[in-house]
């Protein structure tokens, strides 16, 4: 390309019309016109970089932009240039070229989203270790305290404390165990080996199964918990131990933030779409409207809200 500055015209050879893909058949045509094929986001970039040449900052124009091609493409270009001066190094011409980078900066752009991919799953792996290391904790205190207690005897020879805090002790193995299957799945997931048992699965009677159990441990909180299910439900094929966590994981999450005297329902129906819709709603904290957007990213904690939630926790062809 070749840019009378004097007279404000650019001359544009045939081989970078081609390359910008630019849909122009005259080689001149006014200086601003070229503007209108650049980005706007890097106009002012470009700009510039010109300004900084036509001053004498820098040694030859350089810059990367991209051009809108016929195609409604944009393309990034390297165009370089040399500027012509006359006496008192008034610049009256200006003479470059330019090329194609699209494929590194594509190239570029990949690696940078790998890096960026990287840092977040480092980062989701440090919340999780910050977050589990706690959950870890609370049943590993109990089992080292009731223990300790039942060792060295701290009630007498003899007790029924003794029975009763070997209950305790029980109950928090089994939670520390579940906890370590959770991480065990956690690792075949991210390693790609996790496989789904997919068999035939009496979901009401799941759901009996488990709405029992959470009533029990929301009577003990002073929230009821209960079931909607439809009448003549199907068997449904899926992973049941899968299916088993995600109920677990909703209704204890539920009947954990619900207030004294609130509710947790779980239902299960057929829609009109021939849909199973399984759904948790309570009448707990719910979730901030800033916090929804994020409620799917991997260990993330949202913020207290004072909102009635339902959580959808799938939908499945029947």
């Amino acid at each position: 390309w070749d840019w009378d500055v004097a007279r404000r015209e650019v001359y544009l050879s045939p081989r970078v019309r081609e390359i910008a893909k630019l849909d122009v058949t005259a080689s001149r045509m006014p200086a601003g016109r070229w503007l209108t094929f650049i980005h706007p986001d890097d106009t002012v970039r470009y700009r510039a970089a010109i300004r900084a040449h036509f001053r004498g900052e820098t040694e030859f124009f350089q810059c990367e932009y991209r051009i809108l091609g016929t195609d409604g493409v944009y393309r990034w270009m390297l165009d370089r240039g040399l500027a012509l001066r006359g006496d008192g190094s008034r610049v009256h011409r200006m003479a470059g070229s330019i090329g194609d980078i699209s494929t590194r900066k594509d190239a570029e752009r990949r690696i940078v989203e790998a890096k960026e991919a990287a840092e977040l799953a480092s980062r989701a792996k440090t919340d999780f270790l910050a977050n589990i290391s706690h959950e870890l904790r609370t049943p590993l205190n109990a089992i080292i305290g009731f223990s300790d207690i039942v060792r060295s005897k701290a009630f007498g020879a003899a007790t029924d404390k003794y029975a009763e805090y070997g209950g305790f002790i029980h109950q928090s193995g089994n939670r520390l165990l579940d906890l370590i299957d959770d991480i065990l799945d956690l690792a075949k997931i991210e390693a790609g080996k996790k496989v789904l048992l997919r068999e035939p699965v009496d979901l009401a009677g799941l759901l009996a199964s488990q709405t029992q159990k959470w009533a029990e441990a929301g009577a003990a909180v002073n929230v009821s918990v209960t079931a909607s299910v439809a009448d003549g439900l199907p068997l449904i094929e899926t992973d049941v131990r899968a299916m088993r966590q995600i109920i677990e994981n909703l209704l204890s999450n539920a009947v954990k933030y619900a207030p004294a005297e609130g509710h947790v329902e779980i239902s299960a129906a057929i829609n009109a779409d021939n849909e199973l819709v399984l759904a948790v709603a309570d009448t707990g904290i719910g979730i901030d409207v800033t916090d929804q957007a994020h409620i799917f990213d991997r260990f993330g904690k949202g913020r207290p809200h004072v909102t009635t939630a339902q959580r959808e926790i799938g939908r499945a062809h029947v």
